[in-house]
Parts: structure tokens; sequence; C-alpha cells
């Protein structure tokens, strides 16, 4: 909420802006100065705001990279959440835009690279692989759709969607409509029919029932 009321008045008051970023920067360093193990709700508060003004392109997207640059410089403890809010947060938008995507691609690489070397937390580990699957996510294969034809979809229609207990003696006269003595569509109802776990739970008694007015005909 607060990123996008300062992104809306940025544009007609960029002071607010210029001096948001002077002071997520100022604060940013303190934190990594300081290097006790405590604050760490505050740490993370201010690079996921640091993000989302990112995202908005209020807080510069290299000074976000010198931010990633300076948690992996020393990645330890609060650190590494640090560094993985941030990358949650903004990562993905520094990874798909053109100007810094290089920068970002060597920063998650480093990443990976200190995740297999350095002995963590398990946690920790699982951070770094939430955050670099959100900025990289793998390429999802595509999944190929079954071709069927219209008798075949309308069927399916009929047993897996509006079968229920007040719908069987319609179903089944619709049914007993299709041509049965085609050998294509008779293979295909019988596959339909013996596979209860594609029915709906409370309509695989109604299925049965199906079954048996069919039977009484084929």
């Amino acid at each position: 909420f607060y990123s996008r009321l300062i992104a809306t008045l940025n544009p007609v008051m960029p002071e607010i802006g210029n001096e948001l970023v002077r002071l997520l920067k100022n604060e940013f360093r303190a934190h990594i100065r300081r290097k006790d193990q405590i604050y760490i709700e505050s740490k993370i508060k201010t690079v996921r705001f640091i993000g989302e003004l990112v995202k908005f392109s209020v807080f510069p997207k290299n000074e976000a990279i010198n931010c990633l640059k300076t948690l992996l410089s020393d990645f330890r403890h609060h650190n590494i959440e640090m560094c993985c809010n941030l990358l949650e947060t903004c990562g993905r938008f520094l990874y798909r835009s053109p100007e810094c995507h290089r920068r970002t691609e060597i920063i998650l690489e480093i990443l990976m690279r200190k995740k297999a070397v350095l002995t963590l937390d398990s946690r920790y580990t699982t951070q770094i692989e939430n955050a670099y699957y959100y900025c990289n996510p793998p390429e999802a294969r595509e999944i190929e759709k079954k071709i069927r034809s219209p008798i075949q979809e309308y069927l399916r229609r009929l047993l897996f969607k509006d079968l229920n207990k007040i719908t069987i003696e319609k179903i089944l006269r619709q049914i007993r409509k299709f041509n049965w003595a085609d050998a294509d569509f008779r293979s295909y109802a019988i596959k339909c029919l013996a596979a209860p776990y594609s029915v709906k739970f409370n309509s695989i008694p109604c299925l049965a029932s199906i079954l048996s007015g069919l039977s009484h005909f084929y």
C-alpha cells in the first residue's frame, strides 16, 4: 500500500520518493553494519519495502542490485534472509528487466554456488531455493490436450459432470440414443463407464445405476 502511494505521488512530488530512497539506503547500510542477530523483522521489512519500490520504479534497479551484492558478500545469518526476501519481492522483476537481466542472472548463479559450498541450515537452504526459483522458474512442459470428438465430449459431460441422483433417468435415455453399433464409440463408452475415479464421489452409485440400466439393453 505504501509503495503504491509513493509511486502515485512520485510524478508530482519527486522529492518524497528521493528522500525515501535515501532513508531506505541508509537504513539498509545500518542493518548491514550491525552484526548482531536481532531485529530480523525490521531488516526484512526494510528489504521488502525496497523491493516493492523497485517494482514501482521509485527505488533504482541498480541500487537494488548493489544491495543484493552487499548481502552476498557476507552471506550468513540474517543477510541470507534479507537477500532471499529482497529476491522474492523484486527478483523476478529485475531478472526480466533487459537492462539488469544479466547482472541479476549472475547474482542468482552466485547465490546457488554459495548454497552448494556453504554448510547452511535446512531453513536457509529452502529459502534460497524458493528465492531462486521464484526469480527464474523452470520451464513448464506444455500439457498436450487430448483431442476428442464432440460425441465423446458430450458423453464425458453426461457421466462426469451432469450425473447425479436427479438426472439418472434423463442421462440413461440420452446414452441409449448413442450409436452403440459403432465399435469406436462402444469402446470409448466402456472406457468411460469403467472409470469411477473420474466421477464425483457422490455420483458413483449413480454411475452404477447407469450401468445397470444399460445392461438390460446391451
